[in-house]
């Protein structure tokens, strides 16, 4: 005898024919006998016996929460008729038990199950975590738009009332599918012969967070990048995030999608009102505006530098470098060396720390250029330094130059004669120099005019050892044609010059002329 959902086996019972169990042969839910000649007895015709399995109806109590999640409960189950069932409710943090929807106070208690409880159900009635009062049957709070599905129970009542996008399944007692409104809804359940039920189902709305600790209240600077690896947003969601969209980032950044990141670097300084609108699963939208400054690149990260390719030991000049930027942070560098010329192009500069910037830039060819400039006080803040390798490999060689150091003319003052020599000092202008010395974007120098009678007049290339002092120096060897006795010799001019760009009183020695 196999027991079904709603009844036990109980025990056997012989309702006809000769045979007679035990007491254990009756209540074993396997019955096994054998046939004897006393079982059939003196009849001619086949004997018939015939055996009954008697069953105990069960009862079936259901015990649920009046609210998902603010409890739980035990007691669920089959019993028979005088069985006595204990009930258990014990509230969730923050919750607590207010009654039993047949009126009891006590969390736990016994019922005893007789004839007409057939299928009983019991709720545990809690006070929500929201605050709204569970003096019936509350189901919820659900979030509206996502998808549900919850036990009632009620097999066979039709309901009336559902939050719309809900159903209710009477066959197996369950609610389900995604509410399109938040709100309480009050539900009736009902069924003919039985008693109305009436429970609430609370609706919310989703909980949706937006923010971006790396935007927030941020000032970034034109042409630099503000993170080399991103800005993540950060976003929580209750159901999952559907989509999201970035609009009004400063012109240079945008929102790469499949990464989840802000990128780029921002090419013009302004107030920005950055927009982000995050749809979830659930189809809630929440809105956030994100109040970000773009500020100017400082100025010694703007204009032309130019300066040299030198030595590893930086004793000696192996080509010339020049780099222009942009207030956007476009870079454009050019390298010339005795192997070759070599052209870079960059988008910005990477910032390191505030006020320290880097950039590496690379041909298709593999040559690389890496940058490094410092918002320094004095002289220095101008000053760039790097390296530069002319295949994949290959050691760098240093690379130095200075913003604006390049293109410049001076106009010398010389004071003395050819036996002691001349010291040089600023001249006011052309008009009153004695010598002129232009250093040219190249790093080539040059120097003309007269020293008296001596015409002057070389060219040679720049030393910048000292180009971080803000001095570079620039010697000459000229030859000049010189009359002694009577007679035109030649002769070398030795010529010295510090040309400081400072130019103030702080430097009266520039340079001196001696013949050699």
């Amino acid at each position: 005898a196999v027991s079904g959902e709603g009844e036990e086996f109980d025990h056997w019972e012989v309702r006809f024919g000769n045979l007679t169990l035990t007491d254990e042969q009756k209540i074993s839910p396997t019955l096994s006998f054998t046939v004897t000649d006393a079982m059939c007895g003196e009849m001619e015709d086949e004997e018939q016996i015939f055996i009954s399995a008697i069953w105990k109806p069960k009862s079936k109590i259901t015990v649920l929460p009046s609210i998902v999640g603010a409890g739980t409960v035990t007691g669920t189950g089959r019993y028979h008729e005088g069985t006595f069932v204990t009930l258990t409710a014990t509230a969730a943090d923050g919750c607590s038990f207010v009654k039993w929807s047949d009126g009891e106070t006590a969390s736990t208690r016994q019922v005893e199950v007789v004839a007409a409880d057939r299928e009983r159900i019991l709720y545990a009635c809690f006070d929500a975590p929201n605050g709204i009062p569970d003096n019936g049957l509350t189901f919820g709070p659900y979030i509206a738009g996502d998808k549900v599905e919850f036990p009632v129970e009620l097999l066979g009542y039709t309901a009336k009332g559902l939050p719309s996008g809900l159903k209710y399944d009477a066959k197996k007692g369950v609610v389900s599918g995604a509410a399109k409104a938040a709100g309480e809804y009050e539900v009736t359940f009902k069924k003919t012969g039985e008693e109305d039920v009436t429970v609430m189902i609370s609706i919310r709305e989703e909980e949706v967070s937006v923010g971006c600790a790396g935007l927030s209240g941020g000032t970034f600077t034109a042409g630099v990048a503000g993170d080399a690896n991103g800005i993540p947003l950060e976003i929580g969601s209750e159901t999952g995030v559907k989509s999201v969209s970035v609009t009004k980032l400063p012109t240079g950044m945008k929102y790469d999608t499949k990464k989840g990141l802000i990128t780029g670097a921002p090419t013009k300084p302004g107030d920005y009102a950055v927009t982000v609108t995050v749809t979830t699963k659930s189809g809630a939208k929440r809105t956030e505006t994100i109040a970000i400054s773009v500020a100017a690149l400082p100025d010694n990260a703007v204009g032309k530098f130019n300066g040299f390719v030198k030595t590893e030991d930086g004793e000696e000049n192996l080509g010339t470098f020049q780099l222009t930027t942009t207030d956007a942070g476009k870079l454009t560098a050019k390298v010339a060396t005795a192997a070759g010329s070599y052209s870079f192009g960059g988008t910005c500069w990477d910032k390191v720390e505030d006020g320290v910037y880097s950039a590496t830039l690379a041909t298709k060819k593999g040559e690389t250029l890496t940058l490094a400039l410092a918002s320094a006080a004095g002289w220095d803040k101008n000053q760039l330094t790097g390296s530069f390798a002319a295949a994949v490999g290959q050691s760098p060689y240093p690379v130095v130059a200075r913003k604006n150091a390049f293109g410049k003319t001076w106009y010398l003052n010389a004071a003395g004669n050819e036996r002691d020599g001349w010291r040089l000092s600023y001249a006011e202008n052309a008009k009153a120099a004695a010598l002129t010395v232009t250093l040219n974007a190249d790093g080539s120098t040059k120097i003309a005019g007269k020293l008296g009678t001596l015409s002057v007049s070389a060219s040679g290339y720049a030393d910048v050892t000292s180009l971080s002092e803000g001095v570079i120096i620039a010697d000459f060897a000229p030859v000049v044609s010189v009359k002694e006795d009577k007679a035109t010799l030649k002769r070398v001019l030795s010529i010295g010059t510090n040309l400081w760009f400072d130019r103030s009183n702080e430097h009266p020695y520039i340079g001196s002329v001696y013949l050699q």
